[in-house]
């Protein structure tokens, strides 16, 4: 029986967020496919998870520092536990389902801080003799599927870079352009491959703040969506 974690940074409804709409449509095919798999939802908005504050932060250096945790403050073992719990859940799980929108050419904070309690020495990777991380997750599966008012795929900025180019203002346009981009993708990747979660797709559902575009991109992420959860 698989295991999936569907992991939610978004906390507009249903209705407004595409992103969800089309993790809907994932989670539907998935599930006629996979009658019996176990989907667990996370709601990042409403997570009991601690920030790397001082209360976490010295009780880290205490235990880094060969401390006990039995020593370690009440409050010190609750925010501890409380993470830890989440590291669990993860670890436990053998697919995940990230679903974010873009903000800000990233994705919303809770995101970031999921990941870094995830991203835990020792549990999920650990350095090699080279200082490197290598990942402690083996076979297993994410998806991000994330949403943009705009286009910011490879090909839609090539094609604009060259518009810009041509324009009086090139050269005040172009170096803001240039720092454009979508960067939340790359750190779930990275973060991914770092646990060693190595299979790893992307859905991206652009231009929605485009009434030309919005919609059939939307129809084409669905159907993206339905295809790799059949065989997911």
């Amino acid at each position: 029986m698989s295991k999936l974690l569907v992991i939610t940074a978004h906390p507009g409804a249903r209705d407004y967020s595409k992103s969800q709409q089309v993790a809907e449509a994932f989670l539907n095919s998935y599930q006629a496919t996979n009658p019996s798999a176990q989907i667990t939802h996370v709601d990042l908005f409403n997570l009991d998870a601690p920030d790397v504050d001082a209360t976490v932060y010295s009780a880290f250096g205490h235990l880094m520092g060969g401390g006990a945790f039995s020593e370690l403050s009440a409050e010190q073992q609750s925010a501890l536990s409380k993470r830890q719990a989440i590291i669990d859940q993860f670890i436990a799980h053998d697919k995940y389902v990230f679903v974010a929108p873009m903000w800000e050419f990233s994705f919303p904070a809770v995101l970031k801080k999921y990941l870094d309690i995830i991203c835990a020495a020792r549990q999920t990777f650990q350095y090699n003799e080279f200082g490197l991380p290598m990942g402690l997750l083996k076979n297993k599966k994410a998806v991000f599927i994330q949403a943009s008012g705009g286009n910011y795929t490879a090909e839609a900025r090539s094609g604009f870079r060259s518009i810009l180019a041509a324009a009086p203002q090139a050269e005040s346009l172009l170096p803001v352009f240039e720092v454009l981009g979508n960067y939340g993708e790359p750190i779930i990747r990275a973060t991914l491959t770092i646990m060693g979660v190595l299979d790893y797709q992307h859905i991206m559902v652009h231009s929605q703040a485009m009434p030309d575009y919005a919609a059939p991109v939307l129809a084409s992420a669905i159907t993206q969506a339905q295809q790799i959860a059949t065989t997911w």
